[in-house]
């Protein structure tokens, strides 16, 4: 399971999520459901052309060489506030952009040392690009309590996405 938070508090430059909404979701699969665990979290990036995606690489986790609120630091945080008893989360990041033209292409690895990490694609008049990432719980090697951190060590397969299309 993912979570889509669908009633997190939207502006034109950010998204927060509703962390009681989430427990709650959290606790009622839980309940209900004991056989479905919590892997991660799944965002969009969405973008106004392709030249603007490209540019600022959309597909890739913010980061906080701005020194805002980010992916990379937001991720961690939201590991321990939503799932501590886990030591890892997979994180989603889907970039999405409207085409000039309507275009079709089989789905594909990125490029270069992100080829292992996701895929692009593109249906009808829009183009994606999935990229993962993962947090991780640290342990402090004195004994102190540990830590979540930002990871973007992880490969991303899908074998639905890759199998339906060859």
């Amino acid at each position: 399971m993912c979570t889509v938070e669908t009633s997190a508090t939207r502006h034109n430059e950010w998204v927060a999520p509703n962390f009681e909404s989430l427990k709650a979701k959290k606790k009622f699969f839980q309940s209900y459901w004991p056989n479905i665990e919590l892997v991660g979290t799944f965002h969009s990036h969405p973008y106004k052309n392709l030249n603007e995606v490209i540019e600022c690489k959309g597909w890739r986790a913010s980061d906080s060489s701005d020194g805002e609120a980010n992916d990379q630091v937001f991720f961690p945080y939201f590991h321990e506030e939503i799932a501590p008893e886990q030591y890892t989360l997979a994180h989603l990041i889907v970039a999405v952009t409207e085409l000039e033209k309507r275009g079709w292409a089989y789905p594909d690895r990125l490029s270069g040392s992100e080829r292992t990490k996701g895929y692009r694609l593109s249906a009808d008049n829009y183009k994606f690009w999935i990229r993962g990432y993962s947090t991780d719980f640290v342990e402090d090697p004195e004994g102190e309590e540990g830590t979540f951190v930002f990871s973007d060590d992880s490969d991303l397969e899908m074998p639905s996405l890759e199998n339906r299309f060859k």
